[in-house]
Order: structure tokens, then sequence, then C-alpha cells
């Protein structure tokens, strides 16, 4: 009931804001009119989802976001069977509100994004190996293929969960069964991810190829820097006084009388599952934080693990450190997506910084504004320069049925955008320009005039700035709009 509630907030707030889609939840729109098993960046899962909630609420920005906000509610119903199974119900319990009101689910539960399904499959696949370690049988071996597959369909990051089960099977290698469990659970999950492998076999292998240039190509220094901002943010993510509890907590789980026998010790087997379940993924971003960069949200599934741990932790503590844990974390979060209200109640401007919606306010004016030059010239397509700008004006002309312009091209897709048009020229010879900023775009154009321009103030001193341009007599060559 408290994560069903927390997610009815969520969402009245979202209307409450004021704001439209960020623009990844933009970009993952425009994926989800066409239903497919890959797309340029992700997997297929996040779209399909967007396509669901479509079906049932509409294209509102609510309704872009409402299938993914409901997994929320559901990751932690599944986090309480499993920490029921772990250890008991009250424990279950605690492990359910830990993470429901963590600032990681208060805040990424605000967002149509890939964490939503990857978070509750990892659930499901952690809840199905536990079973299947323990006498579960083909059902659970089943399960657990079944969710791994989801969750590589959600987010490559799904694959990490290898590394805490795999060292699991290792020790229960004698387990009867354990064998022919896995191959069904490892062919399972195959077969889920098949058609997408496909996919990007036909397509160039576009998801596979950015996924390795964010990890590997990356270009920041990384070091301590970028590995303190990584800790920092999963501290704020669990929050601050979460993380000392829970450090405590993993501290008292090494003690140096039980590291001989590992996880053989049983009275200690489930403490130690659930650090099977973080370790292993944080230690991964970490390094890669170190390497190069690594994003708050990549380690987190880790929350899984850390919630257990936690809750364990709690539940041999008085009531008070629950209640102060909790109201902590909300106080944080509602600190955060507040900000701005809590301003405008003292009388003082937000600063850009505080704001977290910041990214997200001023489009559905700006476009607004120019809706009338677009109804002027209802024939032309719209060339807009990079994902970002394509993104935002598919989604806010949507009803308008605006198509995009293109520009041939002598390099590969940068984008679903370019993948989808493929390499063949434009037709148009007249398209309106969509440009950010006041600068006159460089496009070329037998004719370049002014349609219409909007400029909307989105904090003290930062604006959302769109021109329109109409541009009769585009001929543009390769590589130039």
């Amino acid at each position: 009931m408290v994560g069903l509630a927390l997610t009815l907030y969520r969402m009245a707030l979202v209307q409450h804001a004021g704001i439209t889609l960020f623009v990844d939840e933009a970009y993952y729109w425009t994926w989800s009119r066409e239903p497919a098993w890959g797309y340029f960046t992700k997997p297929p899962v996040i779209a399909w989802l967007i396509a669901v909630g479509g079906a049932l609420w509409g294209d509102s920005v609510l309704g872009v976001k409402a299938a993914t906000m409901l997994l929320y509610p559901v990751t932690a119903w599944a986090l309480f069977r499993l920490g029921q199974e772990l250890f008991d119900a009250r424990t279950g319990a605690l492990a359910a509100l830990v993470f429901i009101t963590s600032p990681m689910a208060g805040l990424l539960g605000l967002a149509a994004s890939t964490d939503a399904p990857l978070l509750l499959c990892w659930t499901l696949a952690a809840w199905a190996l536990w079973r299947a370690l323990h006498g579960g049988g083909a059902a659970s071996w089943a399960a657990l293929g079944l969710a791994v597959g989801a969750g590589l369909l959600s987010k490559y990051t799904m694959a990490a969960f290898l590394l805490g089960a795999l060292p699991l099977l290792w020790w229960r290698r004698a387990e009867p069964g354990l064998p022919r469990g896995a191959l069904l659970a490892a062919a399972l999950a195959a077969s889920c991810l098949a058609p997408h492998i496909a996919w990007n076999a036909l397509h160039g292998a576009p998801t596979l190829r950015h996924t390795a240039e964010i990890t590997t190509g990356a270009t920041q220094a990384g070091g301590w820097p970028a590995l303190g901002e990584f800790l920092a943010g999963q501290t704020l993510m669990l929050g601050p006084l979460a993380t000392v509890l829970l450090l405590q907590k993993a501290g008292r789980c090494w003690a140096p009388a039980d590291l001989h026998s590992g996880l053989r010790l049983p009275a200690h087997l489930n403490v130690r599952y659930s650090l099977a379940l973080s370790v292993p993924l944080l230690a991964l971003a970490a390094a890669q934080a170190w390497q190069s960069r690594a994003n708050m949200n990549w380690a987190a599934p880790a929350f899984i693990g850390a919630a257990l741990l936690l809750a364990r932790g709690l539940a041999g503590l008085r009531p008070r450190w629950t209640l102060a844990l909790l109201a902590s974390n909300l106080l944080l979060v509602g600190t955060v997506v507040h900000a701005r209200d809590l301003a405008h109640a003292i009388g003082r401007p937000l600063p850009e910084r505080a704001d977290l919606f910041v990214r997200m306010r001023g489009w559905d004016s700006a476009f607004a504004t120019l809706a009338p030059a677009l109804a002027a010239h209802m024939d032309w397509p719209v060339l807009a320069e990079g994902r970002a700008l394509r993104a935002h004006v598919s989604y806010a002309w949507r009803a308008q049925g605006v198509r995009l312009a293109l520009p041939p091209r002598d390099h590969p897709p940068r984008d679903q955008f370019e993948l989808r048009a493929g390499t063949q020229p434009p037709v148009a010879s007249n398209v309106l320009v969509l440009a950010e900023g006041a600068a006159r775009p460089a496009v070329a154009c037998a004719e370049l005039a002014p349609a219409a321009s909007a400029r909307v103030p989105v904090g003290p001193t930062r604006q959302l700035t769109l021109g329109l341009w109409a541009c009769r007599g585009w001929r543009p060559t390769p590589g130039t709009p």
C-alpha cells in the first residue's frame, strides 16, 4: 500500500510540476510508434512499455511515464517476497519500504527509463535463483531464465547479474539437478535475447556498438575525482543515513572469524546472498568510474541487495531507526522535487542548478508559440539537427503529424532517426528549419527567412529559445544540413 500511495503521489507530482518529457523520454516515445526488437541505443522493452502506456492512458506526459512508474511498487512487492524467503516477513516488508522510499526510487521513479524494468527483472531473477538453489525445481529455473532474458531486453546491465550468480552456482554445484536447471535457465534467457541480437545483426549492431562506446570509449579522465563523484552519487541515491547503517551491517557480515567458511556458513548464507546481488555490480561500476566515468544509475540494481542488507540490520534495531531512515529519505526526495515550490513559498528564485526539472520546462510553451508558423507550412517537413531537437519536435507536434527531414549522410547513423531513414537523399525542396538559439542556422538554401521564434524563461538566468525558419530550395550535400 505504501508503494502504491507513493507512486500515485509521484504521478500527481508529474502533473503538478508543469513539465514536458525529458529528451530521452521523448526519444523513447518516438521508438514506441514503431515497435521493434531493438533501437539505436537501447534494447526494446522501454519502447514497448511506453506503447502500452500510450494505449491505456494516451500520449500525455503522464501517459508516457505511467507504465514504468507502476513497475516500482511491483518491484517493491517482489523484493518483499524475496526478503521473506531469505529472512522473514518483517525483513521483507522493511526491504520493500527501504526500496520504495529511497531517493533512487523517488527520483528514477519519476521518469520513463530503462532502470524501471531492469530493477524489476533483477529482483525477480534474484528471487527465482534463491528458490532454484533451495529445491524450487524446474519452474524456478525457468523463471530465472525468463527474468534474466527480460532484463537483458530492458538494459544490458542485467548481464552483471551473472557476476554474483555464477559464484553461487559454483558453491552449490553439488545440488541435484543444478546443471540441468542452469542449462534450462540459460537456454530461456538466450531465447528471449535472440530476436534482439538478430535485429542488431540486420541493422549494423547499433545498440551493441553504442553500449561499447559509452563504456569503453569514454574520453573522460576518471581517477579519484570520478570515483568520488560516483560514490557520492550512490550515497545520495541510497540516502546518507541508510548508507551509514548499511556500511555498519556489511562490516559485521565479514567478521574475521567467519571469513574461512565463505558462503558455506549456514547462518550467513542469506546475508551473503544479498551481498552477491550488490557488491559485484557496484565494484564493476566503480571500476568504470575510475577508468573514465559512470553515471549514478549504472549500479541501480545493486540497491536490491543493499535494501535486503539494510532491512536485516534494521530488524535488529529499535523501530525509531527505521522511522528515522524512511523519514530522512522522504524528506530528501521531497526537498529536491519540491524545491521550486519551497523557493516560491519564501519568495526567492530557485537557481537552475537546484531545479531537477529545469531541462523539462518551456518546451510546450515554445512549440505552442511556433505552431501557427507550422500550420502555415503544413506540407513542409521539419529539419532539426541532432536527436534532442528531433525527439522534442516529434513529440510536441505529434498531433500535427509532423514529418522530419533528414539530410543525406556519408557516415554511419548517429541516432534512431537516421537509422530509420536509411541513406537515401531527401526529396523535399522546401523545409522548415528548427534551431535552438537566436542565431541564423547554417543551412544550404536558395532562400532562408525567419518564420517564427519563441523565447521562454525557465529560470532566473536561463531561457529556452527556439527559431523556426522557412528554407526554400534546400539542397544539402552529405554531411551538411
